[in-house]
């Protein structure tokens, strides 16, 4: 996920898309802790953790998926009906959500059933009826993503049967190469070559900075945990890296925070240093971890620390005396979401910067977060991308759902108690409402030009705090005076 442009969301705020609702979600608690209530702070935290379930492209255990999707989706609705019960009562979408585990049985991870993606087809759809004379624009658009669809079949080597000799016949090896070697023409048919992306593959430093000798990196003096040393001297000439390419096929860059390890055995930190051996210095007992050059990575690992006590998500801390691991590129899991923990250090926005626009720095100045430190993390639960493996990853009870209300029976009980009480005086409100318009438009149609005041109708002082979500639930509202009375009328008068 790219960093967040907060002034072009604080500045559209009322026109954003998916993507960005997307981009909200996964960072919200971080930026609105100690700026709204605890009760909308745990909601946020709610849906955070049920969308990143949610979003896992593939599931192991089902049972216990679904077990887990079930609690999370039972949290965020008891945080749900405790702030506002109305809303559980008004929007279909709350129960919708309680059949998902049952879908998801059914039809496999909730992802697969995301219709978000196929709005993009709605500029297509324009483009294909440009050059249509607008007379009969379905056929038009129908005719013209016909004629894209046997592009597409003919390009990537698809069969089709002759209609003269009746044979199955297809394009000849010149086109079928055109498509293999334009990518341009692959990313318009939304083809992606798997053999682009490899695990292991770097990116090398500019050509001033790239080459070094053994002795000068930080790999000749790493631990040697996860990957043995490479038997080089230290004037062994190697090429330092910037970009990495992960199991997870994501591009992992210099200061990303990742998981790195065996089956056995993983650990985190952060990753600080790509370098590329000759293959002749490898170990043999290394050469299954190596493709045609030996490229190592060192971490500064980072410890995995209990539950954060507001955000309920794992910490990380830098041990007193640091650890840098060295272990092979083909070892490197996945990159990690991480955020500081700004609660703890007490970070403020006392920092100014000059504002960057077009690429050019600009007199004008924007506020930052000063961190105080660089050693207390917290790992991103609500990240959706690689949830699924981080969830292997980390332990069962670190990612295992928690019931935020003990006896949800006897919960619900007093919500909707509540709930009761909230709509008979609503209810009350409204006919005391209705009854004094009533009488206002029977004076107006006898002839009487007289105003609310002189009438002696009161519809402000009298009327009692309005009923809010927020507001203790009970609270009754005074009552409205009618003409002629000093008193609310009986049931029976309204």
């Amino acid at each position: 996920m790219p960093p967040l442009r907060a002034s072009y969301l604080i500045q559209y705020r009322g026109a954003l898309i998916g993507r960005q609702f997307k981009q909200l979600a996964q960072v919200m608690p971080f930026a609105i802790h100690g700026l709204v209530n605890e009760d909308l702070f745990k909601i946020w935290l709610a849906a955070g953790r049920m969308m990143a379930k949610m979003w896992y492209p593939e599931i192991d255990n089902v049972d216990l998926y679904c077990e887990n999707l079930e609690q999370q989706i039972s949290n965020f609705l008891d945080l749900v009906a405790t702030t506002d019960p109305e809303r559980i009562k008004a929007k279909p979408k709350f129960h919708i959500l309680t059949h998902t585990p049952e879908d998801v049985r059914r039809f496999g991870p909730p992802i697969l059933s995301s219709t978000e993606v196929f709005e993009c087809y709605n500029a297509v759809f324009r483009f294909c009826s440009i050059l249509s004379n607008h007379q009969a624009p379905s056929r038009d658009i129908s005719q013209k993503f016909s004629s894209l669809a046997r592009f597409k079949h003919i390009t990537s080597g698809g069969w089709w049967q002759d209609s003269t000799t009746e044979k199955w016949v297809r394009a000849g090896p010149d086109l079928r190469q055109f498509f293999l070697k334009t990518t341009r023409i692959q990313e318009y048919l939304g083809w992606l070559n798997p053999m682009l992306t490899v695990l292991g593959d770097i990116q090398l430093c500019r050509v001033n900075e790239r080459e070094t000798f053994w002795s000068e990196t930080k790999a000749s003096s790493a631990i040697a945990l996860l990957a043995e040393q490479p038997t080089c001297p230290d004037d062994t000439q190697v090429l330092r890296g910037q970009r990495v390419t992960s199991q997870t096929q994501d591009a992992v860059k210099l200061g990303d925070f990742v998981i790195a390890g065996t089956n056995s055995e993983s650990i985190i930190g952060r990753l600080i240093e790509i370098v590329q051996v000759p293959r002749s210095f490898v170990p043999p007992s290394a050469a299954g971890h190596t493709t045609a050059t030996g490229t190592y990575l060192v971490m500064e690992r980072f410890t995995l620390g209990g539950l954060h006590a507001e955000y309920q998500m794992p910490t990380l801390h830098r041990p007193i005396e640091p650890q840098i691991v060295l272990f092979h590129a083909e070892q490197l899991h996945m990159p990690v979401n991480i955020q500081h923990d700004c609660l703890r250090g007490q970070c403020s926005t006392a920092s100014s910067v000059h504002e960057i626009q077009e690429h050019e720095r600009t007199e004008r100045h924007i506020l930052t977060i000063s961190h105080v430190d660089d050693a207390h993390f917290i790992l991103n639960m609500q990240a959706l991308h690689n949830a699924h493996v981080l969830a292997r990853v980390l332990p069962s009870d670190v990612t295992q759902a928690k019931p935020v209300v003990e006896d949800r029976v006897q919960h619900h009980r007093d919500i909707a108690s509540k709930l009761q009480v909230i709509t008979s005086d609503r209810r009350e409100l409204n006919r005391a409402k209705r009854q004094l318009t009533k009488t206002m438009r029977t004076e107006q149609r006898s002839g009487v030009k007289r105003s609310a005041e002189d009438a002696g109708i009161d519809t402000v002082v009298r009327m009692g705090p309005s009923i809010h979500p927020h507001q203790t639930i009970g609270t009754t509202a005074a009552p409205f005076v009618l003409p002629g009375s000093d008193t609310m009328p009986s049931s029976s008068q309204l």
